[in-house]
């Protein structure tokens, strides 16, 4: 059996110069939607639960990065004839199992069903996907396809109304542009334990988790925004932050793309609107709530990303020399694998 095993290929003081309180403006011209794309597919829908089945008939634990089966998903997997016709693609998935949805082979599959089989180039595993599709067709895809497309009206219907003049904010606050490129967003019932991630301007969301339906748009923006273009000031921003300044983490960049964009939400869906990060819980855990403090202390004391991720890093590394013995420790990666 042909198996998608591919290997996988990172407050203390402030400055002292005086600025506005505001130094951002109004959100700019609004954006047009035309180059993003959002949709569901039964073909990139059936890869995602495939791999959760397999991991969840596996018998083994994946820790945080296990995202459990619908109740009526793992009833209809103990059907016996369900059961046999589903054992050749776990079968297939179990030498990756272990491996991210977000890049290699598991990616490189997501991104060629999304063209539908006939782009899945080894023969052997699109014969796979090919003769589950009807099984799951009639069993699965009913309730997956009710989801997904409900989630992808109400972001259509969010996109329509503030989609446009939050691409532009987020665009301003990360001082960048999101170019001629076209980004394509795939919503499914299962997608990686965090519940969204983005490669190659194409991005992979599924609705269940609550946080994401109340943050639909940001997350949607956030995620968009790991593409390029618009995603480019972010890494040299912060490496060159740390750096001034004699920190490491590299999850930095990723605090910085949260902020912009969530600041970015509150610019145009208003001052009430709590951003992700805040919401969710990701910006006051013991690992990261310095770095998070540190950007709302100078957000809009700064005009720039590079000042801002500046004057941040300027502020940990004088918490850190205030008490040396008691750095953050490591993070655990929560977007990725």
């Amino acid at each position: 059996m042909r198996n998608l095993y591919v290997p996988a290929i990172a407050l203390a003081c402030l400055s002292c110069q005086t600025a506005p309180e505001t130094m951002r403006q109004p959100a700019p011209t609004a954006i047009e939607l035309d180059r993003f794309g959002i949709q569901t597919s039964d073909w990139v829908s059936l890869h995602f639960f495939a791999f959760h089945a397999a991991r969840a008939l596996s018998g083994e634990d994946y820790g945080y990065r296990t995202v459990p089966l619908f109740p009526e998903d793992a009833d209809l997997l103990e059907d016996p004839a369900i059961a046999a016709a589903f054992a050749p693609v776990a079968e297939m998935y179990a030498p990756a199992l272990n491996q991210p949805l977000f890049r290699g082979g598991l990616f490189a599959v997501a991104r060629q069903l999304g063209e539908g089989p006939q782009a899945i180039e080894d023969p052997e595993i699109r014969s796979t996907f090919e003769a589950f599709m009807p099984t799951y067709r009639k069993y699965f895809w009913p309730h997956h396809q009710v989801m997904a497309e409900a989630f992808v009206a109400k972001l259509s219907a969010d996109l329509s109304a503030h989609g446009p003049a939050l691409l532009a904010a987020t665009a301003e606050e990360l001082d960048a542009t999101w170019g001629d490129a076209e980004y394509l967003t795939y919503v499914s019932a299962y997608a990686n334990w965090a519940g969204a991630f983005s490669n190659d301007n194409i991005l992979f969301l599924r609705p269940s988790d609550p946080d994401f339906a109340a943050h639909a748009l940001e997350i949607f923006v956030h995620e968009t925004a790991h593409g390029e273009p618009i995603g480019n000031t972010l890494r040299p921003a912060a490496d060159a932050a740390l750096a001034a300044h004699g920190l490491e983490n590299d999850r930095f960049w990723h605090y910085l793309q949260f902020k912009a964009t969530g600041e970015a939400a509150k610019r145009v869906l208003g001052n009430e609107y709590v951003p992700y990060a805040r919401a969710a819980g990701l910006a006051d855990r013991s690992d990261t709530k310095i770095w998070y403090d540190a950007l709302d202390a100078v957000w809009e004391r700064y005009d720039s990303l590079e000042e801002q991720a500046m004057a941040a890093a300027a502020i940990v590394a004088a918490a850190n020399a205030s008490r040396p013995s008691s750095r953050p420790p490591p993070e655990t990666l929560w977007y990725g694998e």
